[in-house]
């Protein structure tokens, strides 16, 4: 590689110390569970949240409380503080706890980390409190039929199973993005490489997804699956290091495992970037 590449290499690297700055390295570009809840029968004004069966409240709840302590209204107020029979509102580490109506929406997405095991919770703007049945939910990226009047919910998994399709297909698409501009931005883009780049990245998003639905599935711990998350992206990682040391080559057909490496590490860097401002805006 010429010195202009090493400089850009040099620069890529700047792109790892942004998770930490902003502590969200777990917000990597990786599809993450979410529960969708249609709601059928609902009043014009409300609150909507998700409850999981908790015997003490969690940290994040307890600041999502004090950050609302003189601001919310009523309705508001009774969703934070809502505790009855071990059951509170789940506040996930990123993404909203909650969401409230809007005209004409009738769809409503809780992400990132949703608990299996759950109740949804509907507080009109009176204060008046709609519990769901609890429900276990089955689909990575779930989702439910709420009906307000009854309290009954069911899980939709046809839906559910089309909304994590297009998801993984988004996830994969933003993953060959980013990390092929990286590959393009640094003069490694022959068509070998790009070869070596495509297989590579289809096996990582293969088994990244299928790690995270036998945790999700077979795990009701949101701490479980977070520790699975990091693993497995830490052998994603480990893997695509050793793919692109032994396949990836320069444009004057050499190997230079330093290079390779480091662009596994920028390429992912870069993507875990990317997939936290996604998840933040989007």
């Amino acid at each position: 590689m010429g010195r202009t590449n090493h400089r850009k290499m040099y620069l890529l690297l700047l792109c790892l110390l942004l998770p930490f700055v902003i502590n969200v390295a777990f917000a990597d570009h990786g599809p993450k569970p979410s529960i969708t809840i249609n709601v059928k029968n609902g009043p014009s004004d409300f609150y909507i949240g998700l409850l999981e069966d908790n015997e003490k409240d969690d940290i994040w709840l307890k600041e999502l409380r004090e950050r609302n302590d003189d601001q919310a209204d009523e309705a508001l107020n009774t969703l934070l503080s809502y505790s009855k029979d071990g059951w509170s509102l789940h506040v996930p580490p990123v993404s909203d706890a909650y969401h409230r109506s809007s005209p004409g929406t009738t769809s409503y997405e809780f992400g990132y980390m949703v608990p299996s095991y759950f109740r949804v919770i509907l507080v009109e703007a009176d204060g008046t409190v709609h519990l769901s049945d609890p429900v276990k939910k089955s689909a990575f990226n779930a989702v439910f039929d709420y009906d307000v009047t009854t309290g009954t919910i069911n899980e939709n998994l046809v839906e559910g199973r089309l909304h994590y399709f297009f998801y993984v297909l988004f996830c994969y698409g933003l993953t060959l993005l980013l990390e092929g501009l990286v590959l393009w931005w640094i003069g490694l883009a022959q068509k070998r490489n790009k070869k070596h780049f495509l297989i590579i990245n289809t096996l990582t998003q293969i088994l990244l997804n299928a790690g995270l639905i036998y945790f999700d599935s077979n795990y009701d711990s949101t701490l479980v699956l977070i520790i699975a998350f990091f693993v497995l992206e830490l052998l994603v990682f480990l893997i695509e290091s050793v793919y692109y040391a032994i396949f990836l080559r320069m444009p004057d057909g050499t190997r230079k495992t330093s290079t390779s490496v480091l662009y596994a590490i920028g390429a992912n860097a870069l993507s875990m970037i990317g997939g936290f401002i996604i998840t933040l805006f989007l």
